[in-house]
């Protein structure tokens, strides 16, 4: 049987044979298959608050703030322990370099973590929520607190990061501020909470 017979029993298929489906459509860009299975499926009828998507899209902005914080930090933390790797070393020209840019590098991954920390702050307090209470119950939270009590006295300023950014190469390079994150995580929140509607 081929791909347009079985195409046919698409509306038999329960939501969880579907899934793996859908999934490898996507995996191999096969668009046209991944709107056969999502059209075929049975469709459900429910009643949600009007507040749903503004709950789902906070926990979404969530998500999506704490996965780049956790990603910033692993690399944070492996860059700090490198960094004393080579302090342990003998000193020499080549290991003052090494270490002078390993401190380079952490200060600016530094940088950047406090400047999503104080957008997620920022975006809350527009909201008036409390930053802690929306992550608190997330996995790699403790990890998120450790995190930024180590890097917020080694963090650069922004001005030192657009700096560091613009010797390594664009003149005009810019970096990542607290009011860009608030801004993006409020488009976030809008766009989830506009499907929704």
């Amino acid at each position: 049987m081929n791909s347009h017979g079985l195409a046919r029993l698409y509306d038999r298929l329960t939501p969880q044979e579907r899934l793996p489906l859908l999934v490898a459509a996507g995996a191999r860009g096969d668009v046209a298959e991944r709107d056969r299975l999502l059209r075929s499926a049975p469709t459900v009828g429910f009643r949600i608050p009007d507040y749903y998507g503004w709950v789902e899209g906070l926990h979404m902005a969530a998500e999506q703030y704490l996965l780049t914080q956790l990603s910033t930090a692993g690399t944070y933390w492996q860059a700090l322990m490198l960094l004393a790797e080579e302090r342990g070393r003998p000193a020499g020209v080549q290991q003052r370099r090494q270490e002078a840019r390993l401190g380079r590098i952490v200060k600016m991954l530094a940088y950047a973590f406090v400047a999503h920390a104080d957008g997620w702050q920022q975006f809350c307090a527009e909201l008036r929520i409390d930053p802690d209470a929306v992550l608190r119950d997330f996995p790699g939270y403790d990890l998120h607190r450790q995190t930024d009590q180590s890097a917020r006295p080694s963090a650069l300023t922004r001005q030192e990061a657009t700096a560091m950014r613009r010797q390594q190469g664009s003149a005009d390079a810019e970096v990542v501020t607290a009011e860009i994150v608030a801004r993006r995580l409020h488009e976030r929140l809008r766009q989830f909470s506009e499907w929704w509607s």
